[in-house]
């Protein structure tokens, strides 16, 4: 269970009963990991999840085109 303070401090994109997937703005997820242990959630597993080139190549696009 997540602390109520989360959402207000990360990204959450998505949330089911045993995963939360979070988009971190920071630099590192070293912020992330840090608060979940302070606050005493229980992580069984972590994975970085890395935008793919065609990705960033949109974005990219998008942001030119604004």
């Amino acid at each position: 269970v997540l602390p109520d303070s989360f959402a207000a401090q990360f990204d959450v994109v998505s949330q089911t009963a045993n995963e939360v997937v979070v988009r971190s703005n920071q630099g590192n997820n070293n912020a992330l990991l840090q608060y979940l242990l302070e606050h005493q959630v229980q992580i069984v597993a972590y994975k970085e999840l890395l935008p793919t080139i065609n990705e960033i190549f949109i974005t990219c696009v998008q942001q030119q085109a604004a």
